[in-house]
């Protein structure tokens, strides 16, 4: 039995619902159903978060992609307990986050606590939490009030005043019994599309890691490199540090007020790390802009530049650049060391090469931090770089802009494809919950 509209409709009095089952009614949350809010310990109190008890946050919603959880990145003690306002959360309560990232599900999978940006609905029998769990992420976005900076907000007094509709509990059950088998089938296929692009990306690096240190040619005679990143190289290659191939200098000093609609174009750190950075080919959809008063001549870039990032959150982005591969008007930003080229030659080996893992071993063996790693100028200055002779870069250059071209919009292709998945699963549920479509009967 295939899905179908209802027979009647009637308006729910709801504006982002629109009509609703005639047999279905529509209601606030107070009304029904009953949550706590939890808490944070003082955190300047270092002994209570060295205790056994599960503390939810957002960060272990996000991470922890489970039905029921049951465990923490961090706990709390019981003395973290009796001193704070953190409340007792019973097994098979729906966690719901509601501040910032919105819309996070999962049940207690035991008893446990959670923080203050975690409603935690308790069981009860008018509404199915398995029914709630879908009906809260397509409804909380259209219930929240928005705050200056355009993020939706909640709070407890916005969540019991939110509208909900409730179909019969049987049909609850149907409705949350379909979307699972649906979103399941959905998600599975979204995560053999992610493996596919992870294994794509290996290929991809393999092949950079392996052709950027050895060349084209098999057969090639290799001599000892000297330096300890790679061992042998090409006989008729170079060696040579970064500080005598370029000239250093930094980004403009702005921050991300200074950031316009339009005005002087700039790459700041945040578009060098973006995930559709290649690092080898510059994008417009990277590009900022600032105004004409922030700009000096010494942050501007001209083409065979390039422009690194000079901190990164994780180890895995020590190293991350963008080259400038083509003329345009572009300046440095915030958080970057400019290399200016001083042949103003083709530099593409060299792009291929700050991508490639080897290479990068140097810098990660020398950047310092904690949460956040600091990539100074001192540390680029005194990296190696392999230097093969003009022509052979050349060829090199052409056979992994080829390669890594068709890796890359196969990458892309799958990419749109979960974007779609991900729109049709948010589509479905939405129409299921708000009865456009009825699934009483469909079999599974």
């Amino acid at each position: 039995m295939e899905t179908k509209p209802y027979p009647q409709y009637k308006e729910s009095g709801i504006q982002w619902i629109g009509k609703i089952p005639e047999e279905w009614s529509s209601h606030k949350i107070k009304d029904y159903l009953e949550f706590d809010i939890g808490g944070t310990p003082p955190t300047s109190h270092e002994e209570y978060f060295e205790g056994d008890n599960v503390w939810i946050s957002i960060e272990d919603l996000t991470t922890n992609k489970t039905i029921d959880i049951k465990n923490s990145k961090k706990k709390i003690s019981d003395e973290a307990i009796k001193k704070s306002n953190v409340k007792l959360i019973k097994k098979g309560s729906l966690l719901f986050s509601f501040k910032l990232t919105v819309g996070e599900t999962a049940f207690a999978g035991c008893d446990l606590y959670t923080n203050e940006a975690i409603a935690a609905f308790k069981q009860n029998k008018n509404i199915s939490l398995n029914y709630l769990k879908y009906l809260l992420k397509v409804g909380f976005e259209n219930n929240a009030f928005e705050n200056i900076y355009g993020a939706k907000i909640f709070n407890s007094e916005l969540i019991k005043f939110a509208k909900i509709i409730k179909p019969s509990f049987i049909e609850q059950e149907q409705i949350a019994k379909y979307l699972d088998n649906k979103t399941t089938k959905i998600q599975k296929t979204i995560t053999k599309n992610k493996q596919l692009i992870t294994l794509l990306k290996e290929k991809r690096t393999t092949l950079i890691n392996q052709t950027i240190t050895k060349g084209l040619n098999p057969d090639v005679q290799m001599k000892e490199s000297g330096i300890e990143w790679i061992e042998k190289i090409p006989k008729t290659w170079k060696i040579n540090k970064i500080k005598n191939i370029f000239e250093f200098t930094k980004g403009l000093n702005i921050t991300k007020k200074d950031l316009t609609e339009k005005g002087i174009p700039v790459i700041s750190y945040g578009q060098i790390h973006a995930k559709f950075n290649d690092g080898v080919h510059i994008k417009d959809s990277l590009i900022r802009y600032t105004n004409k008063t922030n700009a000096k001549t010494n942050a501007k870039v001209s083409k065979g530049d390039f422009i690194f990032a000079d901190t990164s959150e994780d180890i895995e982005g020590c190293g991350n650049s963008i080259y400038i591969n083509k003329d345009m008007l572009l300046y440095g930003g915030y958080h970057d060391v400019i290399l200016k080229s001083h042949t103003k030659s083709d530099n593409t080996f060299l792009a291929y090469l700050f991508q490639s893992e080897k290479w990068r071993q140097q810098i990660r063996a020398k950047v310092s931090g904690v949460k956040v790693y600091s990539i100074n100028q001192s540390i680029l200055k005194e990296c190696f770089v392999l230097i093969p002779p003009i022509e052979e870069q050349k060829e090199i250059s052409d056979y992994l802009d080829e390669k890594c071209d068709k890796i890359n919009k196969t990458i892309e292709k799958i990419e749109r494809n979960i974007e779609l998945l991900e729109e049709y699963k948010e589509s479905l549920i939405h129409h299921v919950v708000t009865g456009k479509i009825d699934v009483r009967g469909v079999e599974l």
